[in-house]
């Protein structure tokens, strides 16, 4: 009996867990839940006249794919914190993807992207990609805001060491740059994920809106610590 309440998870263990399984979620209804209900709208395309010009660059995949790992590990790190600096960031990535959602139902956004393709490793896997995942669902970009929301969260804290934070705005950048390289998405879906991001993340500072996502965390903890 000793032996299986040692391998029970502790709350901070639990909540790791569960703060990350509630942001894939939160993404995935976003993303998902908007296709659905705005596949019958009329979408629109918000690419400018220069972006025509942005060449495609196959091996950027790797940056924009990366980009899950850099939020994983972003994200994990953040909920070993002290509770109120981990849930204001979970709290903003909620927030973001509430109005994500919005956006997609009521502006659904499309991109025309390439059909021709060379015989290189990087051109398949990019093509295979375009396959999975259709050009709609774009402003404000989901990569960029969540990319964005791991800098703001490292920007400026000391307990964070130097290195990381200088990389974590690397990546970011370079997650911004690599959706235009990739042709998932347009110069304005950019702006508007770092605006959004910027935007939640202040409205996460106000104690009231933060509390909601506080007390909903902690009532699922209490949830499974009941269960088992």
């Amino acid at each position: 009996m000793n032996a299986i309440r040692e391998r029970r998870l502790t709350r901070g263990q639990a909540y790791s867990i569960c703060a990350l399984l509630t942001a894939l979620a939160c993404n995935q209804l976003s993303f998902q839940g908007g296709r659905l209900l705005s596949f019958w709208r009329q979408h629109f395309d918000f690419m400018l006249p220069f972006e025509r010009h942005i060449p495609l660059l196959p091996w950027t995949i790797l940056i924009y794919i990366g980009a899950f790992l850099f939020w994983t590990l972003s994200l994990y790190f953040c909920t070993l914190q002290p509770r109120e600096q981990s849930d204001r960031l979970f709290c903003a990535d909620v927030l973001t993807k509430i109005v994500s959602f919005l956006f997609f139902v009521f502006l659904p956004t499309m991109i025309v992207r390439p059909t021709q393709f060379g015989p290189g490793f990087f051109d398949r896997c990019v093509r295979l990609m375009y396959a999975i995942d259709p050009g709609d669902n774009l402003f404000p970009s989901i990569h960029c805001s969540m990319s964005w929301l791991c800098w703001i969260w490292v920007r400026g804290r000391r307990e964070v060491p130097p290195v990381w934070r200088v990389l974590s705005l690397v990546f970011a950048i370079a997650i911004c740059i690599s959706t235009l390289t990739m042709r998932q998405h347009v110069f304005v879906d950019i702006v508007g994920g770092v605006v959004l991001a910027e935007l939640c993340w202040a409205v996460a500072a106000n104690p009231r809106v933060c509390t909601v996502y506080t007390r909903a965390m902690d009532g699922l903890l209490d949830l499974l610590e009941r269960k088992h």
